[in-house]
């Protein structure tokens, strides 16, 4: 099962390579269940729609793996969404994420702001290798760290914020299953809504989020964020404007 979601999630190379170790965990199920296959009986799933996995180059994988390894810096090809040609890049990879079905390298390059962690996903990289040259690394790094989360999944806070929430009855019952934030605070105001409080950094995951639940929820606070979930949510209507 561990290794199926992995495969759904954009380690398809990793997954083939651990196969011998799958094999025999498979071995040793059907060793002490003979007659019994346990392997339809159990899985990982989600209710939201996975996009199939990006093709990442198995040679460009294993130099940037390599690299993370040995603490070396490589010169790639880098080819933009959008771009004719590819760009040569000098950059530190840092760390890798495997999200939203594509595999996302944590770097630094020749050219990027100081103090910025830029996050490059995989499948966009034609050729790497490594080069003598080293290019400094942030110290003491960190993957989970706000630096790199910024790029990696559209932090926008270096902090978690105070968000309100208007909630449907079907949604705050939810919520009491599964709280969106660890302060989570959720009010009954009517029979059919609920006010929910908790604090949480501003992301675009979050975003999605609150566009995903539709009509079962309505952004208070803060404002901003209130006007933005309001635009995305015109425009959108505004598609379905003659129904």
């Amino acid at each position: 099962m561990i290794m199926d979601h992995a495969t759904r999630f954009g380690m398809a190379a990793q997954v083939e390579r651990l196969a011998p170790l799958r094999d025999y965990a498979v071995s040793l199920l059907k060793g002490n269940r003979p007659s019994q296959d346990v392997s339809n009986k159990i899985t990982s799933n989600t209710r939201f729609i996975t996009l199939q996995p990006s093709v990442v180059k198995q040679e460009v994988l294993d130099v940037i793996q390599q690299a993370l390894l040995d603490g070396m810096s490589i010169e790639a090809l880098y080819q933009k969404r959008g771009a004719d040609e590819p760009k040569l890049l000098q950059l530190k990879p840092l760390g890798l994420s495997y999200q939203d079905s594509n595999i996302y390298l944590s770097c630094v390059f020749k050219g990027l702001p100081q103090g910025s962690i830029a996050a490059l996903p995989l499948h966009r990289f034609r050729t790497a290798r490594t080069m003598f040259e080293d290019i400094a690394a942030p110290e003491d790094y960190d993957i989970n760290s706000v630096p790199a989360m910024r790029s990696l999944v559209g932090l926008r806070t270096d902090h978690p914020v105070q968000i309100r929430l208007r909630v449907s009855h079907t949604l705050s019952e939810r919520l009491q299953e599964n709280p969106l934030t660890e302060d989570q605070t959720l009010e009954p105001e009517t029979t059919d809504w609920w006010l929910m409080s908790g604090s949480i950094h501003l992301s675009q995951g979050l975003d999605l989020w609150l566009l995903s639940q539709g009509e079962h929820l309505e952004v208070l606070e803060p404002t901003a964020l209130r006007a933005q979930i309001a635009a995305s949510a015109k425009r959108m209507a505004s598609l379905y404007a003659g129904e």
